[in-house]
């Protein structure tokens, strides 16, 4: 990524032919207005314009060890089911959890951690 701090012309001749044209001049433009700083942000929602036209939903999947590759298709299928499309899992291993998973798509959060599970069952307890 060219530098902010850089000529005009020298920042817009980086600009590579692959590009296409939309995506070279929205470049070129966010250069002249010196708004290169917001180019993550952009990357960001045009993925996710991308993602929804396709039927892609991104889960964020915490777990307290790391998962095996079996559990993660596991999850993968069974998200799958609950929205209808197509999921990309990313995994990360939250140590504050003690056991299970949590699971996010969008706004929706499926929690089968044994915190959760633990709470529950407390509540059910107090309430007889």
């Amino acid at each position: 990524m060219p530098k902010p701090c850089l000529p005009w012309g020298v920042k817009t001749g980086t600009t590579s032919s692959t590009l296409s044209q939309v995506f070279r001049s929205l470049l070129n433009l966010m250069i002249e207005k010196n708004r290169l700083r917001i180019v993550p942000d952009v990357r960001a929602y045009y993925r996710k314009l991308l993602d929804e036209m396709a039927n892609i939903s991104r889960a964020e999947v915490a777990s307290a060890t790391t998962l095996a590759e079996e559990e993660i298709a596991a999850i993968k299928v069974a998200l799958e089911k609950v929205t209808g499309g197509t999921v990309i899992v990313e995994t990360r291993v939250d140590p504050g959890l003690i056991g299970g998973v949590v699971a996010r798509v969008g706004d929706l959060v499926l929690d089968g951690s044994v915190r959760t599970q633990l709470a529950s069952i407390k509540e059910t307890l107090v309430k007889g």
